[in-house]
């Protein structure tokens, strides 16, 4: 007789669908590892061009201060000889940050707070990940909550 029996074909295909178990759950991990980088990336753009919004008005940013968690409100002043430099960087603020905030941002429950003082202004930004963090991060800017990724930008000492 010639051929496979039934228990080979069997234990053949039992093979096979192991293996393809495995290349799935790789590539699943992988498609995370993607998300998360550009959750890291789009966090870092945010955040330098926070930074260059309050080294743009360097006079009126120092003791700055702002807790953001939702889509900021558009300020009234949106030319220089109009306003202070508070309502025009809070006017530069409401206009870079308007696309993290919306409902199907990048990165989803951000919180961004923004401390400005002697040393220079410090940026801190949170997100919730793609995947749990496996570690409790610490701000010394604002409260995160638990779970979530964070990148902190400060003058003079970078992320």
């Amino acid at each position: 007789m010639k051929g496979f029996t039934l228990f080979e074909l069997l234990i053949c295909c039992l093979l096979f669908s192991l293996g393809m178990l495995g290349a799935l759950s790789c590539q699943i991990y992988a498609r995370q590892q993607v998300l998360l980088a550009q959750q890291r990336l789009a966090a870092s753009a945010v955040a330098t061009d926070v930074m260059s919004s309050l080294q743009s008005v360097s006079a009126s940013s120092r003791g700055f201060q702002a807790d953001i968690q939702q889509k900021p409100a558009i300020a009234p002043c949106d030319q220089p000889g109009l306003c202070d430099g508070q309502q025009l960087l809070r006017a530069q603020l409401a206009a870079s940050l308007g696309q993290v905030f919306q409902p199907s941002a990048i990165l989803p429950q951000a919180q961004l707070c923004i401390r400005s003082g002697a040393a220079g202004p410090a940026i801190s930004l949170s997100w919730q990940p793609v995947q749990n963090a496996p570690f409790q991060s610490k701000s010394s800017l604002c409260p995160i909550k638990n779970g979530h990724f964070q990148l902190e930008l400060m003058s003079g000492r970078g992320l």
